[in-house]
């Protein structure tokens, strides 16, 4: 009896152990992935100014709604008409959907 007991504690252990890690998992941070970002508005940056254009974001920036980055524009001299200028990115909710925009 004393045996059975042990061996329900321990599966009831394992049972939590596998759904608490399932949920630390489900829940943990989503990032941006800002790779995308600076392929996407570099080229509609491109399009728009008529040159190439190279969009620079930092790592990191957090998938949640109201986050915002900074992200550097420049063509391949460093400039994106008439000086390195800022995009600003805010990401718009936790799916990673985002809007931009080029700051004078």
């Amino acid at each position: 009896m004393a045996r059975k007991v042990t061996l329900i504690g321990l599966a009831v252990v394992a049972l939590v152990l596998v759904v608490g890690g399932a949920l630390v998992w489900a829940s943990r941070p989503g990032y941006l992935d800002t790779a995308v970002v600076e392929a996407t508005v570099g080229s509609e940056l491109t399009r728009r100014l008529g040159g190439p254009v190279t969009v620079d974001c930092p790592d990191a920036v957090r998938q949640a709604a109201g986050a915002t980055v900074d992200c550097a524009a420049g063509d391949a001299a460093g400039d994106a008409a008439g000086g390195r200028r800022t995009v600003r990115v805010t990401v718009l909710d936790d799916a990673g959907r985002y809007r931009w925009e080029l700051l004078p």
